[in-house]
């Protein structure tokens, strides 16, 4: 099992109209997620660092982790203008 925190910067500034597409998106895309990635949490703000919010993933492993990124990135490309990663293997 890995653990992978997802720091992300969002597009600024953005539209109403493209915060509520980016928001239908991925309330979609979190509905299509395999049982392989888990998202622990989201959450908005990233105190100490350039980046808007970050996510706690929990995988079953490293190549389930590559395909939901694939995927993920797909989605998010037009909004999540960056993103940093950081993995663990849990103990």
């Amino acid at each position: 099992m890995i653990g992978v925190v997802i720091l992300y910067k969002l597009k600024t500034p953005m539209s109403k109209e493209e915060v509520k597409k980016a928001r239908e998106e991925w309330n979609k895309f979190k509905k299509s997620m395999t049982k392989d990635v888990k998202l622990i949490g989201e959450y908005a703000h990233a105190w100490g660092t350039s980046y808007n919010g970050f996510m706690i993933m929990e995988a079953k492993s490293f190549d389930a982790f590559q395909k939901f990124w694939e995927k993920f990135r797909n989605v998010t490309r037009w909004y999540a203008i960056e993103t940093h990663t950081i993995f663990g293997e849990k103990e």
